[in-house]
């Protein structure tokens, strides 16, 4: 990981052979591989004198549903339980945050031993560091939770409350050891070198858990480092802080924040892919100077890598020392033994990533689509580019995340900034079409009236599937939908309520496909293109 006064290596274009030994090792030295449970039981049952290489086989989510949906069965039982996914009892249970619009997805999480978790404790004192400088840090995580699993033994005693919660509030919780049963002792301390105290994080509402937080750190003119994990949420933050009244008229200057906190220098807050397109916005608001950086890629599923260089967000490391990572190339079947292992990975090639995790799930695919970019001269990992996963299909064209980004970006001069945006199918006409939900910055630009036009000819240029269909009369002209300025936020707090999740990491689809969505973003529209 890149601190500030650090700048790594520049990445290498192949292994040499003392690099190519060393993750293999690594890799082959995975204890709990042979670690029992009753998953791992089913999977081997019948396989034996042969390796994990040769016969376990890709996975995904509906294969882990038996075993999961124990963990929900009223009560509870520790007999039905333990030992299920990984040996003993979670710690708690991460809920997916539901970016797809589809059911939510439940994954248990064990604690493991601190050898197996350098990457995940790594990340965790960067999250919240300690100053040289007597600084402060402003953390803006939820410590809330869904719901409390409790695991009852045959007696009807309580054995374990697992929180079921989001991956980076359970992550907190099980790194600082915070059990649920000792909230109400939680809720009185204040950290020392944060801003606000830990009852803060508990608020459920997600606009008032930013605006408290903004009014904490308004009052603590040594705020050194911003926290939200997302860049949406610290445009959310930053929104809150205008609505103070300490702030005035400070908000019409570029760099405004470091008028109120001169010491500011780091905003750690995701902010490639999906999340680049608030980035000129929260500029407005940090200046040039301040570093917006990005710790890892910490999915529902496992920790999958490490941000590799401040100066590049879209840069990553696979880490190499929490769980296993395989690659599927997509240009392969879509069969275990075309796996690529992280040292046979090649240069400018795109994968898919397979993950076999300390928590019981065996070359689980993630989905996620990474392109290799180089390895690291120190310990031979790969560098990675994360790409997109989602995409949207009418007819016979695929348009990925990235095309439709880049199509609304090339629609600057005459549809204006664009502070968030999202696609979804448009089937109000005869003929399907794109629909382009989109968020100002500021005001529209001047000539929004031409925007669908300019969609339209950007996808027939760059995706020639999509000219096809849209020439043999397939697919329709896009429509523009403009939101009012505050609406993602807006869903992002309906989404909280909705769906009693924690308010520090729900983000907005690129690509909406559920009723509810669409319906909810169509209700506050206010201008529309076509």
């Amino acid at each position: 990981m890149s601190f500030l006064d650090e700048f790594p290596p520049q990445p290498i274009a192949a292994l040499t052979p003392e690099l190519r030994n060393e993750p293999s090792q690594a890799h082959a030295g995975r204890a709990f591989l042979s670690r029992p449970s009753q998953l791992h039981l089913c999977i081997f049952q019948g396989v034996r004198h042969l390796t994990y290489h040769d016969n376990v086989s890709l996975s995904v989510y509906e294969h882990y549903l038996p075993f999961v949906s124990r963990f929900f069965e009223q009560p509870c039982r520790t007999s039905a339980v333990e030992n299920v996914m990984a040996p003993g009892l979670p710690y708690f249970i991460a809920h997916s945050s539901g970016t797809s619009g589809g059911a939510t997805k439940h994954f248990p999480k064990y604690r493991h031993p601190d050898h197996m978790s350098t990457s995940t404790a790594q990340t965790m004192q960067a999250s919240n560091p300690t100053s040289k400088h007597g600084g402060k840090n402003c953390i803006v995580y939820s410590l809330g939770y869904r719901q409390v699993v409790d695991c009852q033994n045959e007696n009807g005693d309580i054995d374990r409350r697992m929180p079921v919660c989001l991956m980076s509030t359970g992550t907190i919780r099980m790194y600082n050891d915070m059990a649920v049963e000792r909230d109400h002792i939680y809720q009185t301390i204040r950290v020392p070198n944060n801003s606000s105290p830990l009852a803060v994080s508990y608020i459920p509402s997600y606009k008032s858990f930013l605006f408290v937080h903004a009014l904490f750190a308004l009052q603590e003119p040594q705020v050194e480092l911003i926290n939200t994990m997302f860049s949406t949420i610290f445009r959310d933050f930053c929104r809150s802080s205008c609505r103070t009244p300490e702030i005035g008229r400070a908000v019409d200057s570029p760099g405004w924040f470091t008028k109120i906190w001169s010491g500011l220098r780091t905003v750690i807050a995701i902010s490639s892919g999906p999340f680049q397109t608030v980035v000129p916005e929260l500029r407005h608001y940090i200046g040039p100077d301040v570093v917006l950086q990005t710790l890892g890629i910490n999915c529902s599923e496992a920790f999958l890598a490490l941000a590799y260089d401040h100066r590049d967000p879209s840069l990553y490391k696979v880490v190499g020392s929490d769980d296993i990572i395989e690659f599927l190339p997509l240009d392969s079947p879509e069969e275990s033994k075309y796996l690529t292992q992280t040292w046979n990975v090649e240069l400018n090639k795109k994968y898919e990533v397979v993950l076999t995790t300390r928590d019981g799930f065996w070359r689980y695919r993630l989905g996620d689509v990474v392109e290799v970019v180089g390895f690291d001269p120190r310990d031979g990992q790969p560098v990675i580019h994360y790409l997109e996963v989602a995409h949207i299909r009418l007819a016979n064209e695929i348009t990925t995340e990235n095309q439709l980004r880049d199509a609304i970006g090339s629609t600057s001069g005459s549809l204006g900034t664009i502070s968030e945006f999202c696609v979804s199918p448009d089937y109000r006409q005869s003929i399907p079409r794109y629909c382009f939900f989109v968020e100002p910055q500021n005001k529209t630009g001047s000539s929004p009236a031409s925007t669908p036009s300019e969609l339209h000819t950007y996808l027939q240029d760059h995706n020639e599937n999509y000219r096809r269909d849209s020439q043999a009369g397939k697919l329709a002209t896009p429509v523009v939908r403009v939101l009012k300025q505050g609406t993602f936020g807006d869903f992002r707090e309906w989404k909280i309520r909705t769906t009693n999740a924690g308010s520090g990491q729900v983000k907005v689809p690129s690509v909406v496909w559920d009723e509810g969505t669409r319906k909810w973003l169509e209700e506050h529209v206010v201008e529309e293109y076509s």
